[in-house]
């Protein structure tokens, strides 16, 4: 998802840095960085990216 991202919303949501524990995330997971970019927590990118793995596994075994 760090990569998917960020081409999909053509740069506007991005995944928190690898150090970017200095501030906290809202309630839903997200932030804004200093440049206004919407900044999404590592955990819930790697839930979104479970998600988008099984759903594609889904598609996949149904045509085949």
């Amino acid at each position: 998802m760090r990569l998917i991202l960020p081409l999909i919303s053509f740069g506007k949501i991005h995944v928190e840095p690898f150090d970017g524990h200095d501030r906290q995330f809202n309630w839903f997971g997200y932030r804004r960085d200093e440049r206004g970019r919407v900044e999404i927590e590592s955990a819930a990118a790697g839930q979104m990216g479970l998600v988008l793995c099984v759903v594609c596994l889904v598609i996949t075994l149904h045509f085949f």
